[in-house]
């Protein structure tokens, strides 16, 4: 007589269903619409930055668009007739198998995806190409750390404050400026809990010395190609037009290469700020602040940066800007700072700084006695991403709480 049995379950997958996309601000909303859609289960296939078309792209900040999918899952087990004889076998073998295989499996599956899938939508977000390349990064057990190289490692008690200084990623250049006070040597050997509220106490007042002189109503950005220099200024424009009541008027100066991007002037339309394309059209007689846009320079042209220093000289605009990417190496950005010095620049803004792993070297840019550092830029959002207090956004992210 036959007996009805269970057999282990197939190994046959079922195909998994077609990938869903999302459009989201952050890597928070992701796991959050992700999980809503498609549950704890969910996988991350990719993740790529998204940036807005047009005007949109000046007035918002990129988006991140996810492509998720639900797992492959095993078909249901099929039951099946077998003989007695069979039937009689001890089930123990036969339960192993289904604990090894069936339900057992699949509940790990699902316990592990539930507790990676923040962290999946998280790293990939922060692996985004700015180009819009695809991210194809996995789950992983370990996520890299974009904290400083303070906050990785364990402060120990007997820290003093100037090797917590060197580990914060204070240049050494700049801590050596600073050795030449009797002062700041004496907190240096000081314990960390000690010698940390009086190392802050010594640098404001340090940056407070000397106080550079204002900005003039003749203002020119320099700086090199993918520098941001566009986008700084129309931080400034919205802060200028929004919050001080200002309306400044723009000139977009060519030199040696054509401005091929019309997002300033169509912002400025949207501002209601005057921008002109001819030196000509502006009236540098009158006391109207005026914003100068160049386009970028070349580290190895230094013809084409006296061209620009020129024609800067000629229209009498005494206050430049050097605007630099953050993201760049040390040795770049002191190249960007020697070209901007022979040009005349005493003011400076880095911008990139969201894609900052250590932020210990901008503390160099912050105290440089020569040029004032205006703001920091931290994304394309012409209407935000603005750091003005430089000094406690540096205190902030540097020092622990």
């Amino acid at each position: 007589m036959a007996r009805k049995v269970n057999t282990p379950k197939s190994t046959k997958r079922v195909p998994k269903a077609a990938p869903h996309r999302f459009i989201v601000r952050s890597a928070a909303e992701a796991v959050e619409q992700v999980r809503d859609a498609l549950g704890p289960a969910a996988k991350v296939i990719s993740v790529r930055q998204v940036k807005g078309v047009g005007l949109q792209r000046f007035l918002s900040s990129p988006r991140l668009e996810i492509l998720a999918c639900l797992p492959e899952e095993p078909e249901e087990a099929e039951e099946a007739y077998v003989p007695a004889a069979v039937s009689e076998a001890p089930a123990a073998s036969s339960g192993t198998t289904e604990e090894a295989s069936g339900a057992g499996g699949e509940d790990l599956e699902v316990k592990e995806n539930s507790e990676t899938s923040a962290a999946v939508v998280s790293d990939a977000a922060e692996a985004v190409v700015p180009q819009g390349e695809v991210s194809t990064r996995g789950a992983t057990t370990e996520r890299p750390s974009h904290l400083s190289r303070v906050q990785q490692e364990p402060v120990a008690a007997t820290l003093t404050c100037g090797k917590f200084l060197n580990r914060a990623g204070f240049p050494d250049l700049l801590l050596a400026r600073f050795s030449a006070d009797a002062q700041w040597r004496e907190i240096c050997e000081l314990p960390l809990a000690v010698g940390l509220t009086q190392a802050i106490r010594w640098i404001r007042a340090y940056r407070g010395r000397e106080v550079p002189a204002p900005l003039s109503n003749r203002i020119a950005f320099l700086g090199g190609p993918g520098s941001g220099k566009t986008t700084a200024l129309c931080k400034i424009l919205a802060r200028d037009v929004f919050i001080r009541g200002l309306r400044p008027q723009v000139l977009r100066l060519e030199v040696d290469k054509p401005h091929l991007d019309d997002g300033l002037s169509l912002y400025c339309d949207v501002l209601g700020v005057p921008c002109f394309r001819s030196q000509v059209e502006v009236d540098f007689d009158s006391d109207a602040l005026i914003y100068v846009d160049l386009p970028g320079y070349s580290l190895r042209e230094q013809a084409e940066q006296d061209r620009v220093l020129k024609v800067l000289d000629r229209l009498e605009i005494d206050s430049r800007v050097l605007v630099m990417n953050a993201a760049y190496e040390t040795a770049v950005l002191n190249r960007f700072v020697e070209s901007g010095r022979r040009m005349g620049a005493d003011f400076q803004i880095l911008t990139h700084v969201d894609e900052l792993d250590h932020i210990g070297k901008l503390w160099a840019f912050l105290l440089d006695t020569q040029r004032q550092l205006v703001l920091l830029s931290n994304g394309q959002n012409v209407a935000g991403d603005r750091i003005d207090d430089v000094l406690g956004f540096l205190i902030e992210r540097t020092f622990p709480q």
